[in-house]
């Protein structure tokens, strides 16, 4: 393993009970059951591994990007450079680790965070500083996968370039949740929160990727903006997408009607055994968005602003319509499952603007990515028979 994952803290997160903030307990007697005498992470914090494993079981590594001068260069609303630290004050009051709802025990994964990159630096320092973190993480093996939270969404290309250099080259699949494109120029030279996947698009090692074409003349289909708003997207910047780069765009009026295509499960089905359940509705038309990209590894961007500020209101800039809080989750949990993405963002987490609401959303996002994620080694020993 490398030395990144040696020093790691046992996560905070695996030191809760079942939403319980009470003192750990002093004897076994004190700890909480589940139903099926699952005990909950506090009885277990001490025996849980400290290092990644380097088989297949599925370790989460956290990260945080503190700044949000990104937002403020493109006019958004300042504050989202404390939304890693309000994220993991809800992040450590959230169970259960053995969910007895779905029937996911994430003692079936390991959890670590690294903390923050710099937060007294510039932009640019910062970029540098968190590509180079993003970096370790993924090169520390394979069955790793990074969650970075921000901060501002100009972290996003730095991890893709970090994402980039693990492989060794630009054959990755990218998927950009947005009601924005984030395509817009520099401005005077520097980078800002609806810059970075302009900045992927013109990289070099992505943009030769996709250059490639299949024997129809079909370019490779490596970005995709989904659940993003015609409203909020210039024509120009919804050319440089589709036009330009021959990517795709799946707007928000799109998701809506193929979702209603994927009605919900049976009534009565229950587990996640059920191979239906949670691939209905917005769940499904993403599932078949990830599957659809190509790339050696998956890199999945979501921008909390894709979300109504009905159910998001502490966001650097919260919309009137979007996706619904469980179509988020069910988004998350569908990305932490699918065993190419080696990387998640999320990103404009505004505590200034909403703390409580929208800080519990969050919380609840990396709960169900790591479900997901828990998910993995289910469906590989499944599949294996």
């Amino acid at each position: 393993m490398g030395s990144v994952l040696q020093a790691m803290p046992l996560p905070a997160f695996l030191q809760i009970t079942e939403r319980d903030h009470s003192p750990p307990p002093s004897s076994p007697e004190d700890t909480n059951e589940g139903e099926e005498g699952q005990e909950t992470s506090k009885r277990h914090r001490d025996d849980f591994p400290r290092r990644a494993s380097p088989h297949f079981r599925p370790t989460v590594v956290l990260t945080g990007f503190p700044h949000d001068e990104g937002c403020r260069r493109n006019g958004g609303r300042p504050g989202a450079r404390d939304g890693p630290k309000i994220a993991r004050q809800f992040i450590n009051k959230l169970g259960t680790v053995v969910n007895p709802e779905t029937g996911i025990n994430l003692h079936g994964i390991e959890m670590y965070d690294v903390g923050d990159v710099e937060a007294d630096v510039d932009l640019e320092t910062a970029h540098r500083l968190h590509e180079k973190r993003v970096r370790s993480i993924l090169s520390s093996a394979s069955n790793v996968v990074c969650f970075s939270l921000g901060g501002s969404n100009d972290q996003s290309y730095p991890n893709a370039s970090a994402l980039m250099t693990t492989l060794g080259h630009g054959s990755i699949g990218v998927v950009n949740i947005d009601a924005h494109l984030d395509v817009r120029p520099l401005k005077d030279g520097k980078v800002h929160s609806g810059s970075p996947f302009r900045q992927l698009l013109e990289d070099v090692r992505f943009a030769s990727s996709i250059a490639d074409v299949d024997a129809d003349g079909r370019p490779q289909q490596q970005f995709l903006e989904f659940a993003a708003q015609g409203s909020q997207c210039s024509r120009v910047h919804a050319d440089f997408v589709t036009r330009t780069h021959r990517q795709r765009i799946e707007w928000l009026s799109d998701v809506r009607q193929r979702a209603g295509q994927f009605p919900p499960p049976p009534a009565g089905v229950h587990g996640f055994e059920a191979p239906i359940l949670h691939q209905h509705g917005v769940g499904a038309v993403f599932e078949q968005a990830l599957d659809s990209l190509q790339g050696e590894a998956l890199f999945v961007s979501f921008d909390l602003d894709s979300v109504t500020g009905a159910d998001a209101p502490g966001v650097s800039c919260p919309g009137t319509i979007g996706l619904t809080a469980q179509e988020a989750l069910d988004m998350c949990f569908v990305a932490g499952r699918n065993p190419r993405v080696r990387l998640f963002d999320l990103s404009e987490f505004n505590p200034h603007a909403d703390e409580y609401r929208t800080g519990r959303l969050v919380a609840n996002m990396w709960y169900w990515f790591n479900m997901g994620v828990a998910q993995r080694e289910v469906d590989f020993q499944r599949n294996k028979h």
